[in-house]
């Protein structure tokens, strides 16, 4: 389901259609001239500058980040950093939607000989912002757990910590890579709070996923809960990725071997976390070099129940590449991952430090690491890349180069493992560790939906608003609809200086029974004439409806699949 640039010849009436994704018809260009401007559009970066928020001399890494759902101007990165000799945890807040941002905090440590590590961030519905993370004393059986700190003032200031598990609880010492969800759902566990953690590095077998859960906000605990079980056992390194569906169901992702084979798992709970299903994901090929940082991420749609994302860094096609699986029925079965980076395919470059996360609406977006503009191997200095799905990871826009410079390679791997991805309804927010001046920072930059799309501005300015029947139909598995989006009088145009006057734009698939099952266009959209292809590939033969909604305007048409 992809939207693109259409060109028609007016003397053969044959179709050109071009990758970029979003693009008013215009007249028939030369395939060199459009080829070029699909390759400038698609790597040209980002036009804000990046920003760096650690601004330290010492050792900044492994981001995280959220965004307050009662106010997307608010968002908090967090990230481990290097203060009084030893490793602990910083956070800084923004409340211009990340043009600047407020005093950066220490989170204090529970003992002098502590140290910190692994932060992780979210928001509840209500707005309470809670930061995840580690601090023990290095290589003990007895010293340390997994906190929780939470803040009421959109992170400008946190409540002492509260300990989330011991280190001594669990025979495994379950304190490495916490992750923490809330239940957003509105519903009978709203506010509920999970965190997941994996055995520490020195500890012995056997190992588990080990998952807490607070029904008070973060108050108090649950006792320890396996993830894991004989038909799903988990490594030491396993982590377990969480997340929660806008019904409340909980699902965790992580790695279960099978035989010599890794394969990515996902454990979905309907009754947070007192029984789970189980189901394999895909077989996971990491990379062998060590240079670069492999790994996996789930982002759950909080606006689609049962649509899950898991994406991962994979070598089955010769270099690390990032791959995508995605679900519609709550994990209980995984479409075969495609490759998400669209450079060349076995072209020795790689991408790596993979990370995603859904907007309120609806938007997927991922985030990560790229050496396609310095050259193969792991050692090349390296970009930030991102892109954006609007139909729940069916299909990805074209990338895009987030970061506004580049980073020069370090060997630096264990302590920088992650970078962080949060997302409103507008923008996708990156922060990530970076070397560029020879000094690991956390620098942060975000990138609007509508750069994604490649609208451009011509003449004539339809006169109304209007949705074509869908071409070919029947049609087998494409076809394309096209729209027409008209001028509205006494607006004020808000798409990258565009002179005409802009809609809010939505374009969505449903099936018979009237379940949504894509969003196509869901976007500011300046008047003018549009296209956009449905792929109809993952989806059973039958009559399918789509509806164009445009300031007042709503009009819907069928299509019929037939395979």
């Amino acid at each position: 389901m992809k939207i693109n640039e259409v060109r028609r010849d007016k003397t053969t009436g044959m179709a050109m259609v071009g990758r970029a994704l979003v693009r008013r018809r215009r007249k028939p260009t030369s395939l060199l001239m459009v080829l070029c401007v699909l390759v400038s559009f698609q790597l040209s970066a980002q036009t804000n500058n990046d920003k760096n928020i650690s601004n330290s001399p010492f050792f900044d890494a492994e981001p995280s980040l959220a965004i307050n759902p009662t106010n997307p101007d608010n968002i908090v990165a967090a990230w481990m950093s290097v203060f009084g000799l030893r490793i602990g945890i910083k956070t800084r807040h923004s409340t211009d939607g990340g043009a600047t941002w407020g005093t950066i905090q220490q989170i204090p440590h529970q003992f002098p000989s502590y140290q910190s590590a692994d932060p992780s961030l979210v928001f509840s519905r209500a707005g309470a912002a809670y930061l995840c993370y580690i601090d023990y004393k290095n290589n003990s059986l007895d010293s340390g757990g997994v906190f929780i700190c939470k803040s009421t003032n959109g992170g400008a200031s946190w409540n002492m910590p509260v300990l989330v598990r011991d280190v001594r609880e669990t025979s495994d010492l379950a304190l490495d890579r916490p992750w923490i969800a809330a239940d957003k759902s509105g519903g009978a566990r709203d506010g509920h709070l999970y965190v997941t953690s994996k055995p520490a590095p020195w500890s012995t077998p056997p190992y588990h996923l080990h998952l807490k859960r607070s029904t008070d906000g973060g108050t108090t605990w649950s006792t320890d809960i396996l993830v894991d079980d004989a038909s799903f056992p988990v490594v030491q390194q396993s982590m377990g990725v969480v997340g929660v569906g806008p019904t409340g169901r909980l699902h965790i992702v992580f790695v279960s071997p099978q035989g010599i084979v890794g394969r990515l798992a996902c454990a979905s709970s309907p009754d947070g976390g007192a029984t789970f299903q189980k189901s394999v994901i895909h077989n996971s090929f990491g990379s062998p070099d060590t240079n670069y940082q492999n790994g996996y991420t789930l982002a759950v749609n909080p606006l689609i129940d049962g649509n899950l994302v898991v994406a991962s860094i994979d070598n089955r096609n010769g270099d690390p590449d990032v791959l995508l699986s995605y679900s519609t029925n709550a994990g209980a079965n995984w479409t075969l991952p495609r490759r998400v980076n669209d450079d060349a395919i076995g072209n020795g470059v790689g991408q790596d430090m993979v990370w995603a996360d859904f907007s309120p609406n609806g938007t997927l977006g991922i985030a990560w690491r790229d050496r396609r503009l310095n050259g193969p191997t792991a050692t090349v200095p390296f970009d930030v890349f991102t892109t954006i799905s609007t139909d729940g990871g069916a299909t990805t826009r074209p990338n895009r180069k987030i970061s506004s410079a580049i980073s020069a390679f370090s060997s630096l791997i264990r302590g920088n493992d992650f970078l962080g991805v949060a997302l409103d309804n507008q923008n996708i927010h990156v922060d990530w560790g970076d070397y560029r001046n020879n000094n690991w920072e956390i620098y942060y930059n975000k990138e609007a939906f509508t750069t994604f799309t490649g609208v451009e501005e011509l003449g004539g300015v339809p006169t109304k608003f209007r949705l074509e029947q869908n071409y070919p139909n029947p049609f087998n598995p494409t076809t394309e609809i096209r729209f027409q989006i008209a001028e509205v009088r006494g607006q004020k145009s808000e798409v990258r200086g565009q002179k005409s006057a802009v809609s809010h734009v939505t374009l969505k698939v449903y099936d018979v029974l009237g379940k949504q099952i894509s969003m196509l266009v869901n976007e500011k959209l300046a008047a003018g004439n549009y296209s956009v292809n449905f792929d109809g590939n993952n989806l059973a033969s039958g009559v399918y409806y789509y509806t164009l909604t445009a300031d007042g305007f709503v009009q819907t048409k069928a299509m019929v699949l037939m395979k």
